[in-house]
C-alpha cells in the first residue's frame, strides 16, 4: 500500500487483519472526502438553481423584448435564415405574438422574402464580427415603433433586446408634423397677392413630402354653384407654372361624392381611380381627396393601398391650413376687385370733374346761343323763320346731350326734373341716336301700344336709361352669330304691384328684348350692382344698370331682367301712370310756349361770362323788366346794396371766380332774407337745392322759360 511499509509476518491470519484495518481507515476517510465533496456540489448545485431561479425571473419580468436567436448558413457558409430559440414575455407582449408560435420556428416562415434578406444582411454581420448594433423598426400589424439592440453571443448565436418607442416617435412626429402646418401656415401670412397662392402650393407640396410617400397633391377648388372646379397640381415641372388650369372643368363623380357627404374619397386600387373618372396619368394607382370649405386637398401614388388611416389624418390636419389660405386667397381677389374699382372710381370722378367743367363752358356757350336765337325769333316776324327754329332746338339738344354725358360719366342720377311725359317721344329719341352709331345690319323694332298714357318722368334721365340698355343689348349681339339679329321695344300697359307695394295699379311696361348671348344665373343676380360688369378692361364702368336702377326709383317704378345663356335677354322697365292726359300735355305746353310772362320789375343779371350776361340781360329787356349786371359775386353784393330799394329779383350764376354763387347767396340772405333769387347752373348733376333759393334754373334755358320761372318767382308762384 501507499505510504505504509508491510512487515513480513509469519502468522497470516495477523497479518490479514492488519490489512484490514488499514484499508478500513482508508475507506472511512476517503468516505469522509467524498461526503464533503457531496456537500460542496449540492451547495453549487442550490446556488445554480438560486442564480436560474434569478435569471428566469429576470427574462421572463423584464419590461424589454428580449429574443435568443441563431443564424442558419448553407453549404457554402452563406447565412440564409435563422431561427428563434427563446423569447421572453415582454417580447410577446410587444409584438402581440404568442412564444410557442414563434419559438423554434425559422424566420422564413413570417417574412417576405425581401424583407428576410435585409434582416438576414444585418444579423450576419454582428455574428461574422463579434459587434453589436442599435436600430428602429415600425410594426404596421400594431402600429408601434421599437427600438433593438442585437449583439453576438458567439458565430452562430445572437440575442435582441427592444423596447416600445411609440409614444416617444409619436411625440417626435407630431413636432414634425406642426412645424410642417406652421410653414405652410407661414407662407399663407405672406400672401400679398393672388398670384402668391403658387408659392402656398409649393411648399405645401415640400412639406407633406416630407411626411407622406406621395407622388403629388393637387388642390382643387370648387365652385358649387357652377358645379366646376379649378385645380392647381403640383405633378407639373416648375416651368410649367402657373398651376391653374387655363379653364374651369366639370366635377368628376369623386369631387361631387366628396361634396355630398363632407368626408374624404379614397380611391385604393387603379380600378377605382377609372371607375372615378379621375383625370390623371396610367401611373397613378390610388389617390384621396380630403375636403375643405371650399375644395378639396389630394394626394396620389404609384402604389395601390399607399395611404392609411394615419395619412389621411394628416392630409386633414394639412387641409385646415388650406383653407386658411383659401380664405386669404379669396380676401386677396375681393381686395383686387375693390382696389380696380376704386380706381375706376376715381378715374370716373376724375372723368366727372372734367366733364363737369367741360359742360359749364359748354352750356354757357349754348345758352348765348339759345339766347340770341331767341330774341331773333322774337324781333323777327311773327312766324320766325324754320331754319331759327331749325338752330334753336339743335342748340337744345346740344345741351340735352351735355346732360347725359355727365350723368353716364359721373354715374349719378343728377337734377330730378318730373313732368308729365309722353314716352313715345323720349323712345324715338333713344331709338333714333342709336340708328346712327349701331350697325346698321342690327335690326331696331319699336312697338308702342296706340293711346299711350303719360307718365310722370324726367325725359333726359329716362333716355339715358333707355340708351344703356340699347348699347349693352348691342354688345350682347356682338358675341352671337345669327342669320338675323335684333333689339325689340315693345311698350304695353299692364297692371302690376310694385316690389314695394301690393296695390295693382297701372304701369308703362317698356321691355328691351335682344336675341344675344345671355347671362348666367351667376351674372343675373350681381346685374345692379355698381361696379359689377363683364365686359373687359376699358369697355365698362359697371356703372350702367345700378344708374338705371336708381333713376327708376326715383320715378317710383322699377327695372327687371330675365335671360338665357345662347338665347337672349329681355329687361322691362315700369313707371306709374301719371293722372294727367296725353291731350292735356300738348295743350300745356303749347299754351306755356306760345305764352311770354312779361314785367316791370328789376332784376339783376350775375355771371362771369359776358356772352351770357349780355344775352339773358337782353333777353329780360325785351320782357320789359329793368336790368342791372355784375360780373362777379362781389360786384353783384355792391350793386345789391346801391340798389336795395329797386332790386327785386337777382339771376344768380353758380360757379364764378372771386365769390361763388352760393357764397353770395349766403350774403344776401343775411342783409336782405326777403330777396328772391334764382341760382342759374349749367352743372347737370347739382342735387340738392340751396337753402334760400327761390327757383333753380338749369342752363342753357329758352326765352319762354326764362320768361315762366321769372314771373314765377317774383309772384310767389311754386314752378312746376
Amino acid at each position: 500500500m501507499i505510504g505504509h511499509r508491510v512487515r513480513v509476518s509469519c502468522d497470516p491470519l495477523e497479518e490479514a487483519l492488519r490489512t484490514v484495518a488499514i484499508l478500513q481507515d482508508e475507506l472511512n476517510r476517503t468516505n469522509s472526502e467524498l461526503m464533503q465533496l457531496t456537500l460542496e456540489l449540492e451547495q453549487q448545485a442550490q446556488q445554480i438553481r438560486i442564480s436560474e431561479a434569478k435569471y428566469r425571473s429576470l427574462f421572463a419580468e423584464m419590461g424589454q423584448g428580449f429574443a435568443l436567436h441563431e443564424m442558419l448558413f448553407d453549404v457554402n457558409g452563406a447565412p440564409v435564415d435563422y431561427v428563434t430559440l427563446e423569447v421572453n414575455q415582454a417580447f410577446e407582449e410587444l409584438l402581440e405574438v404568442q412564444g410557442k408560435t414563434v419559438v423554434g420556428q425559422l424566420a422564413s416562415r413570417f417574412l417576405p422574402p425581401e424583407e428576410l434578406k435585409g434582416w438576414v444582411d444585418l444579423f450576419s454581420t454582428i455574428v461574422r464580427d463579434g459587434s453589436a448594433i442599435h436600430y428602429e423598426q415600425a410594426s404596421p400589424a400594431n402600429h408601434k415603433h421599437l427600438h433593438g439592440y442585437a449583439y453576438a453571443l458567439n458565430r452562430s448565436q445572437f440575442a435582441v433586446l427592444f423596447e416600445d418607442i411609440t409614444e416617444r416617435k409619436r411625440a417626435e412626429e407630431e413636432v414634425r408634423l406642426n412645424l410642417s402646418l406652421q410653414q405652410v401656415r407661414n407662407q399663407v401670412l405672406k400672401m400679398q397677392t393672388v398670384a402668391d397662392w403658387e408659392e402656398v402650393v409649393r411648399v405645401l407640396h415640400h412639406e407633406l413630402s416630407s411626411l407622406i410617400e406621395l407622388r403629388c397633391c393637387r388642390i382643387c377648388l370648387i365652385d358649387h354653384q357652377a358645379g366646376t372646379y379649378t385645380c392647381y397640381n403640383t405633378s407639373f415641372a416648375p416651368e410649367e407654372w402657373p398651376l391653374q388650369s387655363p379653364e374651369e372643368h366639370p366635377l368628376t363623380p369623386s369631387l361631387r361624392m366628396v361634396m355630398a357627404t363632407g368626408q374624404a374619397c379614397y380611391r385604393r386600387t387603379r380600378a377605382e381611380v377609372e371607375h372615378f373618372q379621375d383625370d390623371v396619368g396610367p401611373e397613378v394607382r390610388c389617390i384621396v381627396d380630403v375636403p375643405f370649405l371650399g375644395g378639396t386637398l389630394a394626394v396620389n401614388s404609384n402604389r395601390e393601398n399607399a395611404f392609411g388611416e394615419h395619412e389621411i389624418q394628416i392630409l386633414e390636419r394639412f387641409a385646415q391650413v388650406v383653407f386658411e389660405g383659401y380664405q386669404r386667397r379669396s380676401d386677396l381677389q375681393q381686395l383686387a376687385q375693390t382696389q380696380q374699382q376704386l380706381q375706376q372710381a376715381q378715374k370716373m370722378e376724375a372723368v366727372g370733374r372734367l366733364a363737369a367743367g367741360v359742360a359749364h363752358n359748354f352750356n354757357n356757350l349754348l345758352q348765348a346761343v339759345v339766347g340770341n336765337i331767341g330774341l331773333a325769333m322774337l324781333q323777327g316776324p311773327e312766324q320766325p323763320e324754320p331754319w331759327l327754329q331749325m338752330a334753336d332746338s339743335a342748340a337744345m339738344r346740344g345741351a340735352e346731350l351735355v346732360r347725359q354725358l355727365m350723368l353716364y360719366a359721373r354715374g349719378e342720377v343728377g337734377v330730378f326734373d318730373p313732368h308729365p311725359l309722353d314716352l313715345r317721344e323720349v323712345i324715338e329719341r333713344a331709338v333714333s341716336l342709336c340708328r346712327k352709331t349701331i350697325d346698321r345690319r342690327l335690326a331696331l323694332q319699336v312697338d308702342i301700344t296706340p293711346d299711350l298714357p303719360v307718365v310722370e318722368g324726367d325725359g333726359g334721365q329716362l333716355e339715358q336709361v333707355l340708351l344703356n340698355l340699347y348699347l349693352n343689348a348691342r354688345d350682347a349681339l356682338s358675341g352671337v352669330e345669327r342669320p338675323q339679329q335684333w333689339i325689340r321695344t315693345v311698350v304695353r300697359v299692364v297692371d302690376r304691384a310694385a316690389p314695394t307695394d301690393p296695390s295693382v295699379r297701372p304701369y308703362v311696361q317698356v321691355e328691351v328684348r335682344d336675341n344675344g348671348t345671355g347671362m348666367d344665373v351667376q351674372t343675373l343676380g350681381r346685374l345692379f350692382e355698381p361696379f359689377f360688369t363683364t365686359k373687359e378692361v376699358g369697355k365698362g364702368t359697371g356703372l350702367g344698370l345700378s344708374t338705371s336702377y336708381g333713376i327708376l326709383q326715383r320715378h317710383g317704378g322699377w327695372i327687371e331682367c330675365e335671360s338665357q345663356l345662347g338665347v337672349g335677354t329681355s329687361f322691362r322697365l315700369y313707371l306709374p301712370v301719371a293722372e294727367t292726359s296725353a291731350a292735356a300735355v300738348t295743350v300745356l305746353e303749347a299754351a306755356e310756349a306760345a305764352e311770354l310772362r312779361r314785367g316791370a320789375e328789376t332784376i339783376l343779371v350775375v355771371d362771369d361770362e359776358e356772352l351770357v350776361r349780355r344775352a339773358t340781360t337782353e333777353l329780360l329787356a325785351t320782357l320789359g323788366y329793368h336790368v342791372l349786371e355784375a360780373e362777379d359775386g362781389q360786384q353783384a353784393l355792391e350793386v345789391v346794396a346801391q340798389h336795395r330799394e329797386q332790386v327785386g329779383l337777382v339771376l344768380l350764376d353758380l360757379s364764378m371766380p372771386k365769390v361763388s354763387g352760393v357764397e353770395v347767396l349766403r350774403r344776401l340772405r343775411a342783409e336782405e332774407p326777403q330777396l328772391k333769387v334764382i341760382l342759374c347752373t349749367g352743372h347737370s348733376t347739382d342735387r340738392a337745392q340751396p337753402d334760400g333759393v327761390t327757383e333753380m334754373l338749369e342752363k342753357p334755358f329758352a326765352l319762354s322759360k326764362l320768361a315762366r320761372v321769372v314771373r314765377h318767382a317774383l309772384d310767389g308762384i311754386p314752378h312746376r
